[in-house]
């Protein structure tokens, strides 16, 4: 830590203890000059710490702010190379991490590379992460893991609302409250959000699951009113769970009606309405085995599917991600091909992940999807007056 934090810190410490201080005790607590604790004051305000100044004394909007400590830069080199590496376990060597740092930090330019590999030369000597394979991931064997009660996370958000901007980090607390809030609020068992493979991409399903709280959905059946494309409908459902797709960033209610499997878009639900009839089909484990073979919002009839992929370029690496977020998938390397294996409901949705890698991709199984693979691209043909048939 440097002369500038320690001095910072030495500061907090004193408005902890005294309340207020004058500049002249800025000056004696510091040894330096007017000029100098004038500016260390500047400082506090640019790290977000709500100064006020009546007739020359300095007071802190809250005493509660007395209690942070600056975080050092090495220290924040070390958060974020540890998030960094937590969120891409297994696929960023160093130079894709030393990029990926960079990227994040709005001085990069004045971060230089080996700083940045210094760090991580620290972290790993820390055993905090492990270089394998020429790939980076964490270690769960370290002193660096920190537990936190539900009281301190409650009170961690209700501070970032109560004092906003007047808190140490302020950009960086409420992006966790945010994410906070999301995991602990909608994604818990208290609400049975099922997403597959990725965080939330949005926050604001909140307004959804307060205007849902207020119904016993997971015991009685609810009466939905919603627009669909074939005009406005109006069913009486039993709850299983919540689906978000992330592909679609939509929050959607998995239900039953009359005995039909559906999916019903939350953003466009007009009224909910609580009817006296039982919920049976709330949790029910064969329908939350069948979301796990959702590719991303379709509960169509489920296909093995096998495909065959070119190992070149950054295909290996989305194959990976995409074979973790997947429980049912297996991916092999077989020669210079990568096979990719899984069971799939929704091959429309599959087809367009597929497109997406042009023709480094073949489907070898199920027929269905060959086909649709076919068409898309005998249509493209015929967009540019090619006769498949000459």
């Amino acid at each position: 830590m440097g002369l500038k934090d320690r001095n910072i810190n030495k500061i907090l410490e004193e408005f902890k203890r005294s309340g207020k201080l004058k500049l002249d005790d800025i000056q004696t607590l510091l040894n330096v000059k007017e000029r100098n604790a004038k500016n260390y004051v500047k400082y506090l305000k640019e790290y977000g710490f709500n100064i006020k100044c009546e007739k020359g004394i300095y007071s802190l909007a809250s005493i509660d702010e007395a209690q942070a400590k600056v975080i050092d830069k090495e220290a924040m080199r070390e958060i974020e190379i540890l998030t960094t590496v937590g969120a891409n376990n297994g696929m960023l060597n160093r130079k894709h991490l030393v990029n990926q740092i960079r990227n994040r930090f709005c001085d990069e330019e004045v971060v230089s590379e080996k700083t940045l590999l210094r760090a991580i030369k620290k972290c790993e000597d820390k055993k905090i992460i492990k270089l394998e394979d020429k790939k980076y991931r964490l270690l769960l064997n370290i002193s660096n893991l920190y537990k936190i009660s539900d009281d301190d996370i409650s009170n961690f958000i209700d501070k970032c609302d109560m004092y906003n901007t007047s808190i140490p980090f302020s950009i960086q607390a409420n992006k966790l409250k945010e994410k906070i809030d999301i995991q602990c609020d909608f994604k818990g068992w208290e609400y049975s959000v099922y997403s597959l493979g990725r965080k939330y991409e949005r926050n604001n399903f909140k307004e959804f699951f307060e205007k849902i709280d207020k119904y016993d959905y997971k015991h009685k059946k609810l009466k939905i009113k919603f627009k669909s494309q074939i005009g406005v409908l109006c069913l009486a459902i039993e709850v299983c769970i919540f689906y978000y797709s992330w592909e679609k960033d939509r929050l959607y209610i998995i239900c039953n009606n009359e005995g039909n499997t559906i999916l019903i878009n939350t953003d466009t639900i007009i009224e909910i309405q609580e009817l006296e009839e039982y919920n049976y089909f709330f949790g029910d484990r064969e329908c939350v085995d069948r979301v796990k073979l959702m590719f991303q919002a379709s509960l169509s009839t489920p296909y093995k599917v096998k495909v065959e992929f070119d190992n070149i370029f950054n295909i290996k690496d989305k194959l990976q991600r995409l074979n973790k977020s997947r429980t049912t998938s297996i991916l092999k390397v077989v020669e210079e091909k990568l096979i990719y294996e899984d069971q799939i409901c929704g091959l429309y949705d599959f087809a367009n992940y597929l497109r997406r890698f042009g023709y480094s991709c073949r489907v070898i199984e199920p027929m269905e999807l060959k086909n649709i693979m076919k068409n898309t691209y005998e249509r493209i043909l015929e967009n540019y007056g090619v006769n498949l048939n000459e």
